[in-house]
């Protein structure tokens, strides 16, 4: 048996093309971080199972998650993706066949502005988001966490799709609330230390690799807008730990 874990979130415009790509598993478990929108509503037209939960970051959101989970295998599946009808069928076949493997990787789609990105180190990015629920468990990272615990991992031929960016103030009030915040935190948990470095070396070799050598400048300027970004996220990133260095007395 299968459950379809998707964490949400005010994502009324995306979670109904989630939840209608993942309709065939034995189980929905919608875990919401106290959305005002009309993700509940709709979530609701799929599963009875719908659970809030207070949010602190997506691996505790994910493992608290897993613990109310009973089926062998769980899908983890973001509510602004969806899974190509290809890739059903492709699971449903695979897990007849499963014995000794503990999870397969997918490889994602990441739609920036409607429009399929390959560049900027965005294709193939591969991600393992089915597996067997009793060994998983996502790192504790307060950003970019992996799924570990999985000894034998196969790889899927088939995609799940991401709606990337829809809404850019929406983006960067993420960016400014939660992801640079959360990045900086684990640079400090890590014992790395700010140099001068960090804000200027870094943030242009970022730029010149993603846009030049990673293929940016084929996607017009969805690829200078992913260049630019990557850029300033590491510049911020920095710059919050040298904050957190200087007012919060890490530099001795």
């Amino acid at each position: 048996m299968i459950t379809a874990l998707v964490p949400t979130f005010n994502c009324d415009m995306t979670v109904r093309d989630c939840l209608e790509s993942v309709k065939w598993v034995d189980r929905i478990f919608v875990v919401d971080s106290f959305s005002t929108d009309r993700t509940l509503e709709i979530c609701r037209e799929y599963t009875g199972w719908i659970v809030q939960h207070e949010y602190i970051n997506s691996a505790a959101q994910k493992n608290w998650a897993l613990g109310q989970i009973d089926t062998e295998w769980t899908l983890q599946i973001d509510s602004d993706e969806r899974l190509e009808p290809s890739l059903k069928d492709e699971i449903l076949n695979v897990l007849k066949v499963a014995e000794g493997v503990d999870g397969y990787r997918v490889k994602i789609k990441n739609l920036v502005w409607g429009k399929w990105v390959r560049g900027c180190n965005l294709y193939p990015c591969w991600v393992v988001r089915l597996f067997r629920t009793k060994k998983g468990r996502w790192s504790e990272r307060e950003v970019h966490a992996r799924l570990q615990g999985l000894q034998t991992v196969r790889d899927l031929q088939h995609h799940i799709v991401h709606s990337d960016l829809r809404d850019l103030r929406e983006e960067l009030q993420q960016f400014a609330r939660q992801v640079v915040v959360w990045e900086s935190n684990e640079l400090v948990k890590s014992g790395r230390r700010w140099h001068w470095w960090d804000v200027t070396m870094r943030p242009l070799a970022i730029f010149l690799i993603l846009y030049f050598r990673l293929g940016g400048f084929r996607e017009g300027f969805r690829g200078f807008y992913l260049a630019v970004y990557r850029a300033f996220y590491s510049f911020m990133t920095y710059a919050r730990l040298y904050e957190i260095e200087t007012y919060r007395g890490l530099r001795g």
